[in-house]
């Protein structure tokens, strides 16, 4: 199938194992965010989303004893938090290009941090204060 994209459409391209359009870049962002995802949903991911606006990535639901919704946030200022605090729906993540929590970042309550690790992996760092 393709082999028969590629020669139906001269934008597809396929470099290296992976199968990409030709103009087309990686969004390392949004990349990251589906990390987390998969992180935290295991197998138990019922929807997603990534047509957001910014500060916005990624937004999920996952399904268990009752639904949860996440959201994954580019963090680039802390007035992005904010921004986010009024009128949010569930648990936001937030990640940094760099991977690493600014110093003295104070998150509100049902904010999260993702520090990415040195295998790709994230470690969550969440608010110390009660709602």
């Amino acid at each position: 199938m393709l082999r028969q994209l590629r020669y139906g459409n001269w934008d597809v391209q396929a470099k290296d194992g992976y199968v990409c359009l030709d103009n087309a870049l990686p969004e390392p962002r949004l990349l990251e965010a589906i990390d987390i995802m998969l992180e935290l949903t295991d197998t138990t991911l019922k929807e997603f989303k990534t047509r957001t606006s910014p500060p916005l990535l990624l937004r999920f639901i996952v399904d268990g004893e009752r639904l949860r919704f996440f959201t994954v946030a580019h963090l680039s200022r802390e007035e992005d938090i904010a921004l986010l605090e009024r009128g949010r729906v569930g648990r936001i993540i937030w990640i940094t290009d760099d991977g690493c929590m600014p110093e003295g970042l104070t998150l509100p309550p049902k904010h999260f941090f993702a520090a990415r690790q040195e295998d790709g992996s994230h470690r969550f760092y969440g608010s110390t204060t009660e709602p």
